[in-house]
């Protein structure tokens, strides 16, 4: 099966993109300072899900997106930080970012009056956190770089955490295991 997808500039400020395959059609209107608007008929998810990884390894967003470790491991109790960063091409003076994992957002940032360095990175901003309930009093978000940090990981936090900014995402696959134990000292012969 064979997706075909082509983007295309609309005003200065608007991207659309389109894409096709045997059982599939969509059209994104992406907006900057805005989130996209996805439009679908749905019977091919892979295709969907593959052609869109295209489109952001491609770079069409603008944005930069990094997660330092793809994947992480952590004893049940510890923290852990799922550590980014990101950088944006467009000029903004605001940009949203969120945590989320299955289907439950986790906490999100939307900032206000960012600066930025020449190169798209944070350097100052204002702006306000939303922690949901599930990880209130758990989790701690880092504005300038988008990491997370998860406090008193539980087992059932094992998971795919996926962070977006604006409307890119990556994700991370955390490991949580159960407290090891000592079981003995080696000795050599």
């Amino acid at each position: 099966m064979e997706c075909l997808y082509h983007w295309f500039p609309v005003l200065s400020t608007h991207l659309v993109i389109s894409a096709s395959c045997p059982k599939l059609s969509f059209k994104i209107q992406y907006r900057f300072r805005n989130h996209f608007a996805l439009y679908l008929t749905m019977e091919c998810y892979i295709c969907l899900i593959l052609t869109l990884q295209n489109l952001i390894n491609a770079g069409t967003f603008g944005e930069n997106l990094t997660v330092h470790k793809a994947s992480v491991a952590v004893s049940v109790g510890q923290s852990i930080l799922l550590q980014t960063s990101f950088t944006l091409s467009h000029e903004t003076l605001d940009y949203e970012f969120q945590w989320e994992t299955g289907d439950y957002v986790i906490a999100k940032y939307t900032a206000y009056n960012s600066s930025f360095t020449p190169q798209g990175i944070p350097t100052w901003t204002n702006g306000r956190t939303i922690i949901y309930p599930k990880y209130k009093e758990r989790v701690e978000i880092y504005p300038l770089n988008g990491s997370l940090l998860l406090k008193n990981v539980k087992l059932n936090d094992t998971g795919i955490y996926i962070f977006c900014v604006v409307n890119v995402e990556k994700n991370i696959r955390l490991w949580v295991h159960e407290n090891s134990k000592t079981l003995g000292k080696c000795s050599k012969d």
